[in-house]
């Protein structure tokens, strides 16, 4: 009987080795085309390996858009965290035609692939815009996926692979052979700097980028939720009071799309450049700083007209109290 059991273990184990499929969390595919310019099944496929990692793969292609818009897809959809940051194994590929942006977002489980030597961008200009350019969305968006799971398969090495490039040949190292190697480390050692210091401007304009972009979307839920409460201002206050929730809503409204236009403008400049240097990250960092700023005036703007409405409702509760005092009075 013990014999027949591990037998059994044995051929369980042979089994998930040579299917390991099996044991990976299928992932989830959110597919949206409103161009029409996509084969869902040519994409599916290409996106089939990482959902067999697990991922889900968000593919968004619309008519007019921008980061605002897809902040606000991924938070319908549930793929984006309180604060605004992307879930841990999301991937991101967004293309709006009008005005012209793309992007590539992703979770902290894509770092190793997608942070190292800002492979994101480098994927995102060579594969995912030249597909767009000539014309062909499905290849683009195919290519683009297939890119990122050879990321994760072969993660770039940081520095772009080897770092030293010195001859071996000669044998006998001079004076001036020993000041070629000095000069060859001082070399990799500026470029290792440069990296790093590259990489925290890019870092700090992404972390500034979630912020601005969770505070958007977290304001604009509020705001629907405000309109909402707005529907039933004419029939629950006096008419001065509603004029003045109207105009105040009115004008934060207005505001709220100059806001998302600038955020907008903010992170297409940065995405139009091809290889983005320190300058050109830290001026994407300070404008949307400026959005989370600009962001937290108009949170304090409409957290004075919900306190008027809050003011108004609590009257109108002690109004019939006040009635009814003066009739047992």
């Amino acid at each position: 009987m013990r014999y027949v059991v591990r037998l059994m273990a044995v051929a369980m184990l042979l089994l998930l080795v040579a299917a390991p499929g099996l044991v990976l969390a299928q992932g989830r595919l959110i597919f949206t085309d409103e161009t029409g310019n996509l084969n869902r099944n040519q994409v599916a496929q290409a996106a089939q390996p990482l959902l067999n990692r697990g991922l889900t793969v968000a593919v968004y292609a619309v008519n007019q858009g921008g980061e605002a818009d897809m902040l606000s897809r991924l938070r319908d959809a549930g793929q984006l965290s309180g604060d605004g940051r992307a879930r841990t194994n999301l991937l991101v590929i967004y293309v709006s035609q009008n005005p012209r942006y793309s992007a590539i977002r992703y979770g902290d489980s894509l770092n190793a692939a997608l942070d190292v030597n800002n492979n994101a961008e480098a994927i995102r200009v060579g594969t995912l815009n030249a597909g767009l350019s000539a014309g062909d969305f499905t290849t683009g968006f195919s290519n683009t996926l297939r890119a990122v799971e050879n990321a994760i398969a072969n993660p770039p090495v940081p520095g772009g692979g080897s770092v030293t490039n010195i001859d071996p040949t000669p044998l006998v190292i001079g004076g001036a052979g020993v000041l070629g190697v000095g000069a060859t480390a001082y070399a990799v050692s500026r470029r290792r700097k440069a990296a790093r210091l590259l990489g925290a401007a890019r870092t700090k304009a992404e972390e500034a980028r979630r912020g601005a972009g969770g505070a958007i979307a977290q304001f604009g839920q509020r705001l629907k939720n405000t309109e909402e409460k707005a529907q039933f201002d004419k029939v629950s206050y006096a008419q001065a009071d509603v004029q003045w929730l109207a105009s105040q809503q009115r004008q934060i409204e207005q505001q709220f799309a100059q806001v998302q236009t600038r955020f907008d403008d903010v992170g297409e400049k940065l995405n139009q450049r091809a290889k983005p240097e320190i300058p050109h990250y830290e001026e994407a960092a300070q404008g949307f700083s400026q959005v989370q700023g600009q962001m937290a005036t108009l949170s304090e703007q409409l957290d004075a007209v919900d306190a008027r409405r809050a003011e108004l409702d609590k009257l109108a509760r002690q109004a019939p109290e006040e009635v009814d005092r003066a009739k047992k009075s």
